[in-house]
């Protein structure tokens, strides 16, 4: 299953990720059959490779993605020298959306991006999916509701002037 988490809240965004680890099963399992890749310098085929690895001992696969939106972003620098269009190969962006639509069942992929527009060619092709999860920093007002919430489910109280210090 495909899981995008994008956005500038960082703390959200790790929350979500912490989520899809916990349904994926046994921690343990879990932590073996989990691959952290670098989106700015990973290729399709070590992208398919991590993907397609049968889980050992599990029954999920955790693949983890991050900067693979940004590589694609208009005016983005990779580093490497940009194939001309004479050669035929597909845009690098194509090779990648055509092998996430074929995932096995067993893996849970998750691509962790920053401020994406919705330009990006690869979130385009990806948003149908239904998986894609815009996070963004809360504002003052909002974010004093949310720490009331989050300190009111753990059982314990906070004072404004605390809100107010924490915001």
């Amino acid at each position: 299953m495909l899981h995008v988490f994008i956005g500038d809240d960082d703390y959200t965004i790790r929350r979500a990720v912490e989520e899809v680890r916990k349904s994926a099963g046994d921690p343990t399992a879990v932590m073996t059959n989990t691959s952290v890749l670098d989106g700015k310098q990973v290729s399709p085929a070590e992208l398919r490779q991590a993907c397609e690895t049968v889980p050992f001992l599990s029954d999920k696969r955790l693949v983890i993605v991050e900067g693979l939106l940004e590589r694609f972003e208009a005016g983005a620098k990779s580093g490497r020298k940009k194939s001309s269009k004479k050669d035929g190969e597909p845009e690098r962006w194509k090779v990648i959306a055509d092998g996430i639509k074929t995932l096995p069942d067993f893996t849970e992929l998750i691509i962790i991006g920053g401020d994406i527009k919705p330009t990006n060619p690869l979130l385009k092709e990806l948003t149908p999916t239904k998986r894609v999860r815009t996070m963004k920093k809360l504002k003052p007002p909002e974010l004093k509701s949310w720490i009331n919430k989050y300190v009111t489910e753990k059982g314990s109280k906070i004072s404004p002037a605390a809100v107010n210090t924490l915001v």
